[in-house]
């Protein structure tokens, strides 16, 4: 899905580089699982891929969009999204220890020592589970599911 044009500068080339992303909603035997990825190419110049909804975000901060072709406030709830909901069905917590692992993602608290070190992570109290030792799926609210389904269409 293209995005828009932005300004080459920050990637050290005169003119406007071309912004994608790819959204893939994949149905799994838990439900709906999401993974976007994306690209800021110029010809068959390849300047950043994969997860690079932070470049996006700065991007957008600093003004470097020339032509966005999805409105910037969908592009920002996408951005948002793609933080909390991308590989939902790779989550390294239990449901128990949604909550209390997204805190700690927000306080910049991300390396696993660290993580393990808070001990309703190391073992929930509910179910025993110890933080990153499977993946779980973790489901997307409907209406964040019916927000991507309208936006995939209406940009696809």
């Amino acid at each position: 899905m293209f995005i828009g044009w932005a300004k080459g500068e920050r990637f050290g080339c005169d003119g406007k580089v071309q912004v994608h992303v790819e959204i893939e909603l994949k149905d799994t035997e838990h439900g709906p699982a999401l993974s976007i990825v994306g690209d800021i190419t110029r010809g068959r110049g390849w300047f950043e891929c994969g997860q690079i909804q932070d470049t996006i975000r700065d991007m957008l901060k600093k003004g470097e969009f020339i032509k966005l072709k999805v409105p910037r406030e969908d592009l920002e709830k996408l951005l948002d999204i793609w933080d909390r909901w991308h590989l939902n069905n790779a989550v390294p917590y239990c449901p128990h220890q949604a909550a209390k692992a997204w805190e700690l993602y927000r306080q910049g608290i991300t390396d696993y020592d660290d993580i393990i070190k808070v001990p309703e992570m190391a073992k929930c109290p509910v179910c025993g589970y110890r933080y990153g030792s499977k993946w779980w799926y973790e489901p997307i609210p409907p209406d964040i599911l019916a927000w991507l389904k309208d936006f995939i269409a209406a940009h696809s």
